[in-house]
């Protein structure tokens, strides 16, 4: 069974605490739900309320043919015409693949080139990149540069075809090496100083890269591109598209402007689409500040909302089932999410009308980063709130635990001094005025060891009490006796009366013992301590007892030494000890009498292996030796536990009289208690293999005052 302080439970009650921040969290995972919702039904009215408006100015939106068609990106700044792609990195993800259109020797090695398109106020932007390991440029003598050649020489070549209005270029761009080119007319062979672009390697020498400019006009009913790349042994083609041309969507920068107001909200993108789908115009972006700046670094880490991954991020045409439902006249809103899994966009499709025609869709996204912002704010801060409320719990608790125990570790060490180990009331427990359970608890265990001192004190003068009332009743039935013994009596009653002088006469012996042994209790608080020889008195009382005791063999083993104690006391308490062996020793047996002057070490380490943890205590550490006196006897043994209850006052284990027939109260032992604690030691017993052996322990150089 595990052993829990009360440090320890009320650490695991402090725990509960975590039921507050648990119940906090679904709170505001449930706000979070309700706010979402509630932010799709204001993101819904306001699709409504823009589509309405652009229904109003139906004229702006421009009106494609159908089929394949290239994005004309709104460039924020006129890109600068160097050949790298510096000007094009915001829009890297609008880069549109070529495809290969055939090729003539072997399969295709290189990858695929990629073409930018961007929209800067009255001239188109071209961006390509032509992966290519072998780059072959024209021959130096093929000099087409100062004549109106019509010639298309093998070298990498450019091919575009431009409508305008009623017309169509097709043009061809090839250089002799890196840096400015123009276009030149494959019909004419002349060149078009109003289409420059500059041609550049790649720092990485894996292809070659162009940037053109070319007036809007030119393209203004579509465009297309071939890129032609020539190896030694075999030349490949790739066109943006397989139509003759297709058209560059763009949209006027009147609606460009209307969209660019739309768009001012962080965390929301507008969208307006043609009925096919086509991006015409787009405003916004789904990216808003989602940097947490709570007290714990720890909860920064956790409840960082995840950065919105646009999962539509570079398309130019979008065909979501909410966006077929418009074009079908039925508005759409739904959650969907981002690329990085969570249900983090919100978004609402809604048709544009003219004349009840659907022309276009407006499609208006808004991100939910901010409200998981505000959900993680106040988690944060519920957090770090619990987290201190936590710790101040915890500390308050266990301080408080620890304050609980420390009153009942010094309640329990009180109460244990207040009693030695014989049950003897000692000492007073002190007041406390802290007026709480303890206290009350206090005074209850203060109240039941005077009333335990009570009954003791009564105890420990009954023997006195005893003696002193029955004397005059004994002293009346023995004159009695006697006077009728004078008178002529029967046998039979001359031999009552015998018997009953023999019982009144060991009533009288049983008086003068308990006198004796009362009158020896309260001598002993005056007796005097002397420095004397303890081998030398051992020597004559072991004498004297040997000429007693004919039927005994006295064994004595004594160290040299001085003892300070008092004399008389030590001489009564060992008579007690022998009185006592020789009673209950088997006829023709040894009595062993040993004293040994030993360490306190050696006593010390004694009390341990007798799991006496507490005897320790009971010495200061200046007690350096101890003697240690003791009687051993060949006899029956004790009974279990009356080792320590044999010291008590009036208490015995004999079931006869001894061997003097000699009555026995049970005050011989107590006496011996009473003299060893009168030099500050204690007394014990125990069962030895075939008898008895009771020891004294007295500390040496101990002053009692």
């Amino acid at each position: 069974m595990f052993n829990f302080s009360l440090r320890k439970k009320l650490l695991l009650v402090s725990l509960l605490i975590f039921l507050v921040p648990w119940v906090g969290v679904r709170y505001i995972q449930v706000i979070e739900e309700y706010l979402q919702q509630s932010l799709l039904d204001n993101l819904s009215h306001y699709t409504q309320s823009v589509a309405s408006g652009l229904a109003i100015e139906s004229h702006l939106i421009p009106t494609f043919v159908s089929g394949d068609s290239v994005f004309a990106l709104p460039l924020q700044k006129e890109p600068q015409l160097d050949g790298y792609d510096t000007d094009w990195v915001d829009y890297s993800s609008y880069r549109r693949g070529l495809q290969l259109a055939n090729s003539r020797g072997v399969v295709a090695t290189t990858k695929t080139p990629t073409m930018l398109i961007g929209l800067f106020e009255n001239s188109l932007y071209l961006h390509i990149k032509i992966p290519d390991s072998e780059i072959i440029y024209l021959s130096r003598q093929a000099n087409i540069a100062s004549t109106n050649s019509k010639k298309t020489l093998r070298a990498e070549a450019i091919h575009l075809v431009l409508n305008t209005d009623g017309q169509q270029r097709k043009l061809i761009i090839q250089t002799e090496a890196p840096g400015t080119i123009n276009a030149r007319e494959l019909v004419t062979g002349k060149w078009e100083s109003r289409i420059k672009g500059v041609w550049r390697e790649t720092d990485e020498g894996d292809g070659y890269q162009l940037e053109l400019k070319i007036p809007k006009s030119y393209g203004s009913q579509g465009l297309n591109l071939t890129v032609t790349n020539v190896d030694s042994d075999h030349q490949e083609y790739y066109v943006l598209s397989r139509q003759l041309s297709i058209p560059v969507l763009n949209s006027p920068q009147q609606l460009t402007d209307r969209f660019d107001e739309f768009g001012l909200v962080p965390g929301r993108r507008i969208w307006l689409l043609d009925v096919e789908g086509r991006v015409l115009v787009k405003s916004g972006n789904l990216i808003i500040n989602t940097t947490l700046s709570p007290v714990n670094p720890l909860f920064a880490w956790l409840l960082a909302p995840d950065q919105i991954i646009d999962p539509l991020q570079g398309k130019t045409r979008l065909e979501r089932e909410d966006i077929q439902s418009a074009l079908t006249g039925v508005s759409a809103s739904r959650f969907y999410s981002g690329s990085s899994g969570e249900n983090s966009i919100l978004s609402s499709a809604w048709p544009v009308r003219h004349n009840g025609q659907i022309i276009a869709v407006l499609l208006i996204e808004e991100s939910t980063a901010t409200i998981q912002l505000m959900q993680r704010s106040a988690l944060s801060e519920l957090l770090n709130l619990s987290l201190l409320v936590f710790i101040l719990l915890s500390v308050s608790l266990i301080g408080f635990a620890g304050r609980l125990t420390s009153r009942i570790k010094r309640l329990r060490d009180v109460t244990d001094q207040s009693i030695d180990h014989h049950g003897r009331v000692t000492g007073e427990l002190p007041d406390s005025k802290n007026g709480d359970e303890l206290d009350d608890l206090s005074t209850h265990i203060s109240e039941m060891l005077q009333r335990l001192q009570q009954y003791h004190e009564y105890l420990e003068n009954l023997a006195s009490r005893l003696s002193h009332e029955l004397r005059t009743p004994v002293a009346v039935v023995q004159s009695s006796l006697e006077n009728m013994q004078m008178n002529e009596l029967s046998e039979d009653n001359l031999e009552i009366l015998n018997r009953a002088d023999q019982g009144i006469r060991r009533l009288q012996k049983i008086l003068n013992r308990m006198a004796e042994a009362s009158r020896l209790e309260h001598s002993i608080t005056d007796a005097t301590l002397e420095d004397f020889e303890l081998k030398s008195l051992l020597k004559n009382m072991v004498k004297g007892y040997e000429a007693v005791h004919h039927s005994q063999k006295f064994n004595l083993l004594v160290d040299d030494g001085h003892i300070f104690a008092s004399k008389d006391l030590i001489a009564q308490c060992l008579d007690k000890l022998i009185s006592n062996a020789t009673s209950f020793a088997n006829e023709n047996t040894d009595i062993n009498v040993d004293a040994q002057y030993i360490d306190a070490e050696k006593i010390h380490a004694q009390f341990v292996e007798q799991g006496d943890n507490q005897s320790k205590s009971r010495y200061p550490k200046r007690i350096t030796k101890f003697w240690q006196l003791s009687v051993s006897n060949q006899g029956p043994s004790l009974p279990e536990k009356m080792e320590q209850q044999l010291f008590q006052s009036m208490v015995s284990v004999r079931d006869k009289m001894g061997k003097q027939d000699e009555p026995h109260l049970g005050l011989g032992l107590h006496i011996v208690r009473l003299i060893a604690e009168f030099h500050s030691g204690e007394v014990s017993a125990r069962n030895l293999q075939d008898g008895v052996c009771i020891t004294l322990l007295l500390p040496d150089n101990l002053t009692v005052n």
